[in-house]
């Protein structure tokens, strides 16, 4: 009778050949993960962009009080500044600066994005180690370079439109 078992060298090849696999796709895997958590910057961004104008077209002037915008958002009680927006654990927005600059950062990949009504939007990678967010700034505004106005801490890139991921 003839043994059925799978040998040692046998066995090795095929966690090798899992191993090789699992470290061509976790990479892929990540910049996916990381790409989609800055889309729901964009899109909350974008909310509040639109609630903000329509916040003008009805009083002439905008806020900084995010209890006077027309949108709902799940966390913001816990907090006690008016112009912070907590969507999720992770992703914070708000009304800065003056009253027309809306940002929004995810804490958890450590992008940010402002726009500022001059028509300008501006993209922070504060994860300096992380070559990848540059990666998605760069693409997201079209541009090559970080601007030269970056505070030591972070990346800034800053661009007049924004463009498909």
């Amino acid at each position: 009778m003839k043994n059925q078992a799978f040998t040692l060298i046998e066995l090795l090849v095929v966690i090798l050949i899992i191993g090789i696999i699992a470290a061509i796709a976790f990479p892929q895997y990540k910049k996916v993960i990381t790409k989609s958590r800055f889309t729901e910057v964009i899109n909350a961004l974008h909310i509040l962009i639109d609630a903000q104008n329509r916040y003008y077209a009805a009083n002439g002037t905008y806020t900084n009080n995010r209890d006077s915008l027309d949108i709902e958002f799940p966390l913001s009680d816990t907090e006690n500044r008016k112009y912070l927006i907590k969507i999720s654990k992770d992703l914070h927005c708000g009304l800065e600066g003056a009253p027309r600059n809306v940002y929004c950062r995810n804490y958890k990949i450590g992008l940010g994005l402002l726009y500022f009504y001059s028509g300008t939007y501006s993209c922070t990678n504060y994860d300096l180690d992380n070559y990848d967010n540059d990666e998605l700034c760069k693409k997201l505004l079209n541009v090559s370079e970080a601007s030269s106005d970056s505070p030591s801490d972070s990346r800034r890139y800053t661009g007049k439109r924004l463009y498909n991921l």
